[in-house]
């Protein structure tokens, strides 16, 4: 064979491999692109095309097949508003009022107080939530708040470059506190739970019973603009590789919840039933933002749609049994 035959065959077989070497990272980025999908959490819309439940005015507030007699209340910030996705089914199944108030952090005579010149999740919100569920019969109420960042009044700030180090983790002092006729949060964290026992003492005479689902796990960056960053670098990966990038260590969770525990342990009422997601995203080691080969949240805090089914399927034979009792 000629020189100049060689020559262009190794030309040839350059140009190959060059192209194949540029098509990596375009085939990754296919792939994630799944892993990741839609930016926006899939909050629940009240009817097709309509603005999502979350922080609609209190008289405007989601309520679906209206006046059933069997009731399930969902109240609570944004983290309820991203677990309420999981709701979707129990809203189309006519058999229950199912009735979404999210956007605020209702706790019953706790008023949200900032530390400077601003106002958010009033007095005049709070009394207009209660006047909402006060005559409430026959009805599941389920809580879930950022109770974390409340209890311990600091939240885990989200740093892209950090690889899974606890070490590096920041910490950001909340802007607020909740504050009751007698004292706040900043002296005493267990106006929570007496807030609690306040409103369970006021509503459950009505036939009424109470669920709390703890915060899940805070993770120390977005794992979805981490695998943006993968994608950037041209880093590959596959699927079954997420689960050992995208995780942290379960005694970081463990240490941020502790004192949000010991605050709910005070909560008295027996017709309360705590349920604890932390097994949909830890194993005894670690707490996964990719688990089962799907993402487990859309930042570092709100959950995915994925996520939230799982802690359904917690607390679906509670919802079931609400169903057939009340």
């Amino acid at each position: 064979m000629s020189k100049s035959k060689l020559i262009v065959i190794a030309l040839l077989i350059s140009i190959i491999l060059n192209f194949v070497l540029l098509m990596i990272p375009d085939k990754n980025k296919s792939l994630i692109s799944n892993i990741i999908g839609n930016p926006e959490p899939s909050w629940l819309v009240l009817e097709k095309n309509d603005k999502s439940c979350f922080a609609r005015p209190i008289n405007k507030v989601c309520i679906f097949n209206k006046d059933k007699n069997k009731k399930i209340v969902l109240i609570g910030d944004s983290h309820m508003a991203s677990l309420s996705s999981s709701f979707r089914n129990l809203a189309n199944s006519k058999k229950v009022e199912l009735t979404i108030i999210t956007g605020c952090p209702f706790y019953f005579k706790l008023i949200k107080t900032w530390h400077y010149d601003r106002k958010d999740c009033t007095l005049e919100i709070n009394n207009k939530i209660f006047e909402k569920i006060k005559n409430k019969k026959n009805t599941l109420f389920i809580f879930h708040n950022r109770y974390i960042s409340h209890i311990n009044k600091n939240s885990v700030l989200s740093n892209q470059n950090n690889s899974n180090n606890q070490k590096k983790f920041e910490l950001k002092n909340t802007d607020y506190y909740f504050k009751g006729k007698d004292t706040s949060s900043l002296i005493n964290e267990n106006i929570f739970a007496k807030s609690y026992d306040d409103l369970f003492e006021t509503l459950e005479n009505k036939n009424n019973s109470f669920m709390i689902i703890l915060p899940t796990p805070e993770a120390i960056y977005n794992p979805r603009e981490k695998i943006k960053k993968f994608i950037h670098s041209k880093s590959k990966f596959f699927n079954n590789d997420l689960q050992n990038k995208l995780n942290f260590e379960r005694s970081f969770y463990e240490k941020r919840i502790d004192k949000t525990l010991k605050v709910f342990k005070n909560i008295k009422n027996l017709n309360l039933k705590i349920i604890n997601p932390a097994d949909v995203f830890c194993d005894k080691k670690k707490c996964f933002m990719f688990r089962d080969n799907n993402l487990l949240y859309f930042d570092h805090s709100h959950i995915s749609e994925y996520a939230a089914k799982q802690i359904y399927k917690m607390i679906e034979i509670d919802i079931e049994s609400h169903l057939l009792n009340k």
